[in-house]
């Protein structure tokens, strides 16, 4: 059975895990997460995995995000990142961010 998050039950997570997040002059709360990705698979079943910087947002809170890799940071925290993808999850009401710390 898959499990989508509702509108009623992404505010509050957002607001009890959630730090300040800044992108195209909206204030908002997401996650920064660090989890464990497959970055390369090969044909034997050999795998390479890494941990990857992610910011996970409301979808609607900020609609045009995933056009934005690479052309406007985000900062989340305090802290300027570069977006590198973003990606919808399941239903599309919450969205991936991968980020990369901008050099100062």
């Amino acid at each position: 059975m898959t499990f989508y998050y509702g509108a009623s039950d992404i505010q509050p997570m957002l607001d009890e895990f959630g730090v300040p997040v800044v992108f195209g002059g909206v204030t908002a709360k997401g996650i920064i997460e660090t989890p464990d990705q497959r970055l390369f698979s090969t044909s034997a079943g050999g795998q390479i995995m890494g941990s990857v910087l992610m910011l996970i947002v409301q979808t609607e809170t900020f609609p045009g995000i995933a056009q934005a890799h690479g052309q406007q940071p985000i900062e989340a925290d305090g802290v300027n990142y570069k977006i590198i993808a973003a990606q919808k999850v399941d239903d599309g009401a919450l969205t991936h961010v991968f980020i990369t710390p901008l050099q100062a």
